[in-house]
């Protein structure tokens, strides 16, 4: 890194002190005399790196490497986690210095995804985040699940391998989720019996981890509390509330969180008797956008439209961008240039974004190609009936054979002009028409906080019009696009 000050901590006294640094912040004894800093050789083993800024250190951050599901693939990701500063240091810009050093190092190792735990979203803003993942915290009547099946079978597992293929099952559903490394199953314990931390599984269908201990007050109430969960489908989750009845005689009630597409005030017979409570959780940002579109999934069938996003922090991600997509998946992600004014317009312009079923192309409709008015012969009618017609005319004076051709001549080209003129009017207005099948140059223009929550899907297109700096003047083309998935990323970092 050539930005001075900020680099890896792995002497033995950048390590020390961080350390302070960190005990400092998140209000913990230090004792400097027991500390022991990690060796070469297992700080190349980690899957964490910790980075720092000042001379002594003042700023610091712990990264996390790991994979993270996205619509239903694996993808690249950095958990940020320790971010702490000294009191008398904060302000001067050292965990922001310490970003723009690392972020175009992710961007250049096919990083897709960061992610973190807030202790302030307006601080986290200003370096391209944006929050994604709302908690859905239940609290309900154990009572309340009885209606579940409760004659499941379960387990206590004290070995992670067996619940892999069930989380990366899971996984695969919801976006964000970790793929954990074997350091990353710790609330699975070998010995539950010990510390009280439990994990059920339910044949290879579902697993769920919890704390069983008593409540601290009195007047709390027993509560069991679920730290982790995952499950391969509907039923499964069925199980386990099931499951979670057989505690009755235990506790009272029971906390988890679940995922936002989980109804579960509709799966249980009194709503009055659960608290929901929506929580802020997980930020994320996309630190490469042309890899994140071409990684996402794409629904609508095909199509192609024009993408503008700024993002102060990773320039490399500003700019206009042509997405072509076919049966699910990008067929192409094409970066047009930085600047919309230099984009030229037959790159950028009428945009099909849904392809439907050819129409036959209709001629243009003349007044001869309509039912004519009574009185009035079309030049077929004529070739047809030239000889009786002939006849006629041959008992017509001249002068009326004369008026009737001019009358005749007279009217089919005023029919004619207002047919032309109503056919012109129209193109004009199919022109003019914002519809789902062409759209304007720049599709949506938003900024990188924005396409974060809209490629993720923890928000549609229809709910970033809210937003400030969002342009998309016929969301309906792009509401199969960007529409809302599941995101459940855990704190398994």
């Amino acid at each position: 890194m050539d930005i001075p000050y900020v680099r890896k901590l792995t002497s033995a006294e950048d390590q020390k002190q961080f350390s302070k640094v960190m005990a400092t912040a998140f209000i913990y004894p230090f004792d400097e005399a027991s500390f022991e800093p990690k060796t070469q050789d297992q700080l190349a083993q980690s899957p964490e790196t910790m980075y720092g800024y000042g001379d002594p250190v003042s700023s610091g951050m712990v990264i996390h490497s790991f994979d993270v599901w996205f619509d239903g693939s694996l993808v690249k990701a950095t958990g940020v986690g320790g971010v702490a500063t000294l009191p008398e240091s904060r302000g001067s810009g050292g965990i922001r210095k310490i970003f723009e050093a690392l972020m175009p190092e992710w961007y250049r190792d096919g990083v897709t995804f960061s992610v973190l735990y807030p202790f302030s979203h307006e601080f986290y803003r200003q370096f391209g985040y944006e929050l994604c993942q709302k908690g859905y915290r239940y609290r309900l009547p154990i009572e309340s699940l009885k209606s579940f099946p409760h004659d499941v079978c379960a387990r206590v597992v004290t070995d992670f391998q067996e619940l892999k293929t069930i989380a990366e099952i899971f996984g695969q559903k919801n976006n964000l989720y970790i793929k954990r490394t074997d350091s990353q199953w710790h609330r699975v314990s070998k010995d539950p019996s010990k510390d009280l931390n439990f994990t059920y599984a339910i044949g290879d269908e579902a697993f769920f981890s919890c704390v069983t201990k008593k409540a601290d007050k009195e007047d709390e109430r027993h509560t069991l509390r679920i730290r982790d969960i995952a499950y391969r489908d509907e039923k499964a989750l069925s199980k386990i509330l099931g499951f979670l009845y057989t505690f009755r005689s235990q506790y009272a009630f029971v906390e988890m969180n679940l995922p936002p597409v989980v109804p579960l005030m509709h799966m249980i017979p009194e709503c009055y008797d659960a608290d929901l409570q929506i929580e802020s959780r997980g930020m994320a940002r996309i630190v490469n956008v042309s890899r994140a579109l071409r990684q996402m999934r794409y629904h609508g069938g095909t199509g192609r439209f024009t993408l503008y996003v700024t993002d102060p922090q990773l320039k490399e991600n500003t700019g206009v961008y042509r997405i072509s997509y076919a049966e699910g998946r990008a067929t192409s992600v094409m970066k047009l240039g930085d600047d919309p004014s230099q984009i030229r317009p037959e790159d950028a312009s009428s945009i099909q974004v849904f392809k439907a079923e050819p129409e036959q192309e209709e001629k243009p409709r003349t007044f001869f190609d309509d039912e004519q008015p009574t009185g009035f012969m079309t030049a077929k009618d004529w070739e047809k009936d030239a000889e009786p017609l002939a006849g006629y005319m041959t008992h017509t004076s001249s002068a009326s054979a004369g008026f009737l051709a001019d009358a005749d001549s007279a009217r089919s080209r005023e029919e004619a002009a207002e047919k032309e003129k109503q056919a012109a009017a129209a193109l004009q207005e199919a022109q003019n028409h914002v519809s789902d099948d062409f759209i304007t140059p720049i599709d949506l223009t938003c900024s990188i906080q924005v396409l974060t929550q809209l490629v993720t899907g923890a928000i549609s297109i229809d709910q970033a019009l809210y937003l400030p700096g969002v342009v998309c003047a016929h969301p309906a083309s792009l509401r199969a696009v960007f529409c809302r998935k599941d995101i459940f990323f855990t704190d398994g970092f």
